[in-house]
């Protein structure tokens, strides 16, 4: 069986159920949303082959169920770091 995107951020996460799988799909959703808002092309946003855009949308799912405020806070800051960064790549920008 392939694994799947969201597999993926719940062995990131170290989670073995499937209770919260709707709500990190959301979350997983919510992440590609952002980077499309801060002008990352969509398909770009979408991808799960791309290193840099997946290893944002675990770090933004990490950062929105990290239990502790401080590791939260470091986590928050890494995602506008490389939402940041992809956003400036001219490969990853929208072409409006």
């Amino acid at each position: 069986m392939a694994t799947t995107f969201l597999d993926k951020v719940k062995q990131r996460l170290r989670i073995t159920h499937n209770k919260l799988d709707d709500d990190l799909s959301a979350e997983i959703s919510a992440a590609r949303d952002e980077l499309q808002r801060i002008g990352v092309d969509a398909a770009m946003a979408a991808s799960e082959d791309d290193p840099l855009i997946t290893e944002a949308v675990k770090t933004y799912v990490q950062y929105k169920n990290a239990p502790d405020p401080k590791e939260a806070d470091n986590l928050w800051a890494s995602w506008i770091t490389q939402a940041d960064g992809i956003r400036k790549a001219r490969t990853y920008r929208r072409s409006d």
